[in-house]
């Protein structure tokens, strides 16, 4: 799972993202009844599309064709008693097996096509972006 840029802390894992969220939320309120897995897990999909008026985040008819297919067998997943739960604080992006977005396949079985141009191409537009911002 990745989002689409690391903005503030340089992890592109959304799965750990909703982790980080739900544990941070815990401690800051000592609460530990605060943001839980599933509200979590809806803040990185359904609601963050919603945020920023995407109309994807769900499965379903007209929808943006992005999600990603996650091996249930995985050993962050085992035993599985609760999914979301398992996969906002066990799995992290390592029991995800593909990602797809706008309808293509990017990753299947752990490996990204062409990553060395990936990676590359990534590299060129975050070096244009901060030529565009200037001087820090």
């Amino acid at each position: 799972s990745a989002t689409y840029w690391a903005v503030s802390n340089y992890n592109l894992d959304m799965l750990e993202e909703m982790k980080t969220a739900a544990l941070l939320q815990k401690v800051a309120t000592m609460d530990p009844e605060m943001l839980s897995a599933e509200e979590a897990f809806e803040m990185g999909t359904i609601n963050g599309a919603k945020a920023f008026f995407l109309g994807c985040g769900e499965i379903k008819e007209g929808a943006w064709a992005d999600m990603i297919l996650v091996d249930l067998n995985h050993l962050r997943l085992v035993p599985n008693h609760s999914l979301i739960p398992n996969l906002v604080y066990s799995s992290h992006g390592s029991a995800v097996h593909t990602t797809i977005c706008d309808g293509q396949v990017l990753m299947h079985n752990g490996v990204v096509d062409d990553e060395e141009e990936v990676k590359a191409e990534a590299s060129r537009m975050a070096q244009a972006l901060l030529d565009k911002l200037g001087p820090q």
